[in-house]
């Protein structure tokens, strides 16, 4: 998600982006378990921000692993991501799910991206 003053920003100078922006934000939230998405988020958050990711106090099940290392591996070189790494999660969930959050990584982390490059350029 923006933060408030580049998505003020951003809806100022280009409306319909910013719309479809959040259109999309909706559906890649809509289309992920929230709890999955909200984990795999918080480590795009950190690694975007060259901060050290910590897995919730409680640990990680395999699934939640499996997921996390997807993620890591997506945000740093999405093109060498593995036949491996997808048979992972394919493991814990269908072809369709793991598309689903492959297109819901995509979403969070262009938008983080553009948060982080925006709020330099736009504010």
């Amino acid at each position: 998600m923006l933060s408030a003053q580049v998505s003020a920003r951003l809806e100022e100078l280009h409306p319909s982006i910013s719309s479809e922006l959040n259109n999309i934000s909706g559906v890649a939230a809509e289309v992920v378990d929230p709890q999955l998405l909200a984990l795999c988020s918080s480590y795009i958050d950190a690694a975007l921000c060259q901060q050290d990711w910590a897995p919730p106090s409680g640990g990680l099940t395999d699934k939640e692993r499996a997921f996390i290392a997807f993620t890591e591996q997506f945000t740093a070189s999405v093109s060498t991501m593995t036949d491996e790494q997808v048979d992972k999660l394919l493991e814990y969930a269908s072809a369709d799910e793991v598309y689903n959050v492959a297109s819901a990584l995509y979403v969070v982390d262009m938008t983080r991206r553009l948060d982080l490059v925006a709020g330099k350029v736009l504010i």
